[in-house]
């Protein structure tokens, strides 16, 4: 499964911001620097979706705000349950 995101690096609070047509946006708690905005971002879905941080990956966009992220699950319907769900809780 992938999925487009935006990232706003250096935010106070960490979460999902809303739903865009440009992708899912989510605010982040670390500077866009050496990478640790990527992490960040790996390890909060990873953590919201509950898989393991080494199936996601950052497949375009590695050094811009607007990310292509590849999610691998044998389950994939699991995933999209649970990231609606999350969206149900923002909007």
């Amino acid at each position: 499964m992938t999925i487009e995101i935006v990232v706003r690096p250096g935010a106070s609070r960490r979460g999902i911001v809303r739903l865009d047509p440009r992708g899912l946006i989510i605010a982040l708690n670390s500077a866009p620097e050496k990478g640790k905005a990527n992490d960040e971002l790996t390890e909060f879905l990873a953590r919201e979706l509950k898989v393991a941080r080494t199936s996601i990956a950052i497949v375009r966009g590695e050094r811009s705000r607007r990310k292509t992220m590849r999610i691998e699950s044998c389950d994939p319907i699991s995933i999209a349950s649970r990231l609606e769900t999350l969206l149900q809780t923002v909007l």
